[in-house]
């Protein structure tokens, strides 16, 4: 399937899925086509000579009742933003996330471009582009490796800056649909004044428990808070969690949807720990953190 046949499959589904709009413009263009011969009279001449223009003048209005509509849902998930960034040629991911377990990574806005040059990329291109950038940025990332986690009675590593903390507490699956960053304070303090951090993070520092920012690929336009992830590490401890939020469903390029959230397990890592492992239930894709 094309990219575009997705992005016309996901459009689909989310105007089917909502009902307002959809359902607003088709009753509008019934009763206009139904109320027009009653206001022009019984000339059945004059009603075949304009009859396929009134069909396409009460098409054309019906769909001008859903134009505020088009683009609302991708500002409000960020696939607009997405597609600035892309037309000038840069796209980062903001390690900003919203406090409570579950919410999800929100995308750096880049400064705003002409709307002539935004509207010619939406037309032009698909949404299946959007997070071409974000994806490739995390393209040569591993799917295991060591790192040296924040915990009680182990010294803090201090890294230069925020990328490279981040990017060593990042890890990618083989097949490249799930992508996981291990939340841990030595790239968490980067963030922000501490208190901010600690209320904006508030699984990971004031209830203890293990967190990963997520970014999952998928084939098909799905609900990724169907999933389950499986949490293991070498004490043989498991813990199983779903996101409660999602971010993303937008095409990523890599022929399928990518969406961002946050994962919690009700695990704390320990100094005796050696290893955790990420595994996605329904695929058994995993990556591990080696300590």
């Amino acid at each position: 399937m094309s990219g575009f046949m997705r992005l016309l499959r996901r459009d689909l589904l989310l105007a089917w899925r909502e009902g307002g709009a959809l359902g607003t413009a088709l009753g509008f263009y019934l009763v206009v086509v139904a109320l027009m011969p009653l206001g022009l009279g019984p000339d059945l001449n004059l009603l075949s000579r304009i009859a396929s223009g009134i069909l396409w003048v009460a098409l054309l209005l019906a769909a001008l009742l859903s134009l505020p509509r088009i683009f609302e849902t991708d500002a409000d998930d960020g696939a607009l933003e997405v597609h600035v960034a892309l037309q000038r040629g840069s796209f980062e991911m903001d390690a900003r996330l919203t406090a409570a377990p579950g919410e999800v990574v929100a995308l750096a806005p880049e400064p705003a471009v002409p709307i002539a040059s935004l509207f010619r990329t939406l037309v032009g291109a698909s949404l299946a582009l959007s997070l071409v950038g974000c994806q490739g940025s995390t393209a040569r990332l591993p799917a295991g490796g060591s790192v040296q986690p924040t915990v009680a009675g182990r010294a803090p590593v201090a890294w230069a800056d925020a990328a490279t903390a981040r990017d060593a507490f990042t890890r990618q699956a083989p097949d490249g649909t799930v992508t996981a960053t291990l939340q841990d304070a030595s790239w968490l303090r980067f963030e922000g004044p501490p208190e901010e951090v600690e209320e904006r993070y508030r699984a990971y520092f004031l209830e203890g428990y293990t967190t990963f920012d997520v970014i999952l690929v998928t084939e098909e336009f799905g609900k990724p808070t169907d999933e389950t992830f499986l949490l293991e590490d070498s004490a043989g401890r498991r813990a199983v969690s779903r996101p409660f939020r999602y971010d993303g469903q937008m095409g990523s390029g890599r022929g399928g949807f990518a969406s961002h959230f946050e994962l919690s397990f009700q695990h704390a890592i320990t100094q005796d720990t050696r290893w955790v492992r990420l595994t996605r239930q329904s695929t058994g894709t995993s990556v591990e953190w080696r300590f």
